[in-house]
């Protein structure tokens, strides 16, 4: 797909000039995206993770990583906003604020992130297991992303309703033996002021519209995140213990030079945000030098806005897209012209094609330019899979 829109635009492969492909420098050991000297990501929250693919999480990150995410659509390298998981012990759902349910509990099962520290929960129809019920940190009227991996062990599918503290039809079932990460939204204002109440639960109407499970099914769970602040999608899960943790948002920058020759510049990259199109809470900034100078992705509309050198925005149409669709992006600020392109990198589908615009003048650009956020970091997730900077 990169290559089909080099040659869409006219671009010779031989003007790139500097490129990064995630895929191309993942290493699987320590999951890590290796970045070139030119490019560089920060964050000081350590203990980080991050999924490796559809069935496999990574743990353990220092400070600053260049963390690789695959949720099976592809490689690239995480950017995450700040966020926190407000649910307490977290990992294996067992300690002081959870509380025994009916279903049979068992311990020590192989875990995605290849540890032994999921939890085992069997139930003969129509039971709830523990949950977790300790007061929310964050403000109940904040709607909720709460996530979580499970799989189905024995019986059959669906195993278990996955399942927040909600009075409305919101929860996810258990379908797969194999490692899934589960997420729903839970709702604002929910009953006893928002608490952390998380569980399998296999009765009728345990959430609100959920079906009964019948017969005797085994489910295993880990690793599992209620997160606040009006989020929509799930983050990296935060590994807690008794108290909600934050993470710090990543902040991936590199010299203006880098990206820009003489005031003008020519950028593509593929960009997998992991939200859909309907589900940020923030503008987000894709390519930032200065408020003056930036494409991003604006919340209320949905379209992207190519916003540099005081001229007159390109403005896509309204995109729509499902999480970790990789998007492959084309911003032309150049000498003969101004250009925006957006394609779905997988089916090489054109969403948005402004042609070539009148040019701009040369930009006067600060010294860092910032990729997926702005100068203090990401404002929501999404990965950069590949990048190719050109001689504008």
């Amino acid at each position: 797909m990169r290559f089909a829109l080099e040659l869409s635009l006219g671009g010779p492969h031989a003007r790139t000039i500097r490129s990064l492909s995630a895929a191309g420098t993942f290493n699987a050991a320590d999951g890590l995206v290796t970045l070139p000297p030119w490019l560089t990501i920060t964050c000081a929250t350590t203990g980080r993770t991050s999924q490796q693919s559809a069935s496999t999480l990574k743990k353990g990150y220092g400070a600053n990583a260049a963390r690789a995410r695959n949720t099976g659509t592809g490689v690239g390298l995480s950017v995450e906003n700040a966020g926190a998981n407000y649910l307490t012990f977290s990992e294996s759902l067992a300690g002081a604020d959870w509380t025994a349910g009916v279903m049979t509990v068992t311990t020590g099962h192989a875990d995605p992130a290849g540890g032994s520290l999921a939890r085992g929960f069997t139930q003969t129809g129509s039971q709830y297991g523990d949950y977790n019920q300790e007061p929310l940190s964050a403000p109940p009227d904040e709607t909720r992303s709460v996530s979580g991996w499970c799989r189905g062990v024995a019986g059959l599918a669906p195993y278990a309703h996955f399942r927040g503290y909600q009075l409305v039809a919101n929860y996810a079932d258990v379908m797969s033996t194999s490692w899934t990460r589960l997420s729903v939204t839970e709702d604002a204002n929910v009953a006893a002021g928002g608490l952390n109440v998380m569980n399998f639960d296999t009765r009728a109407g345990e959430p609100t519209g959920a079906p009964a499970i019948a017969g005797t099914t085994t489910v295993h769970g880990y690793g599992w995140q209620k997160e606040g602040a009006n989020v929509l999608y799930p983050s990296s899960w935060i590994p807690t213990t008794t108290d909600a943790v934050t993470r710090a948002a990543d902040v991936l920058s590199c010299a203006s030079s880098a990206l820009s020759a003489g005031g003008f510049f020519d950028v593509a990259a593929v960009i997998a945000p992991n939200y859909a199109d309907f589900e940020t809470k923030a503008d987000h900034d894709l390519l930032f030098f200065d408020a003056d100078n930036r494409l991003y992705f604006k919340q209320s509309d949905r379209k992207l806005y190519h916003h540099f050198g005081g001229t007159v925005d390109i403005v896509s149409g309204a995109l729509t897209f499902a999480r970790d669709t990789g998007l492959a992006i084309r911003a032309q600020y150049r000498p003969s012209g101004r250009r925006l392109l957006v394609a779905n990198a997988a089916t090489g589908v054109v969403l948005f094609d402004s042609g070539v615009t009148s040019a701009g003048t040369s930009i006067s650009l600060p010294a860092t330019a910032y990729l997926l956020g702005d100068d203090s970091g990401a404002q929501e997730c999404s990965d950069l899979r590949s990048i190719s900077v050109y001689r504008p």
